[in-house]
């Protein structure tokens, strides 16, 4: 028989997991989808939340042939971290349409 698997059910996106996504989508996304996988999230589950954060492969890319740096940041407008594309972007994209 094989070792006894723990899966844990529902785990939830808090802050800390939400800057993880951000970070390995950024860096090493393969390491990413391993790390979250341990704490319960499926690969789908993580590419969603990304999608939501703003992280779409279409925007990294043109960030990245645009010389653009991305960067962490707290939202002013609601605290939650998201994908800022310099000092002059400092609200979310959900708080940017609340406007």
């Amino acid at each position: 028989m094989g070792g006894i698997r723990i899966i844990k059910k529902n785990p939830l996106f808090t802050p800390e997991i939400d800057k993880l996504i951000i970070e390995g989508f950024l860096g090493n996304q393969r390491a990413i989808f391993f790390e979250l996988r341990q704490e319960g999230f499926s690969r789908l589950e993580v590419v969603h939340r990304a999608a939501k954060l703003g992280l779409t492969k279409q925007f990294i890319q043109q960030c990245n042939e645009n010389g653009v740096i991305l960067t962490i940041r707290e939202c002013l407008g609601c605290n939650k971290s998201f994908v800022s594309t310099g000092v002059h972007n400092r609200l979310c994209r959900g708080c940017q349409t609340r406007g």
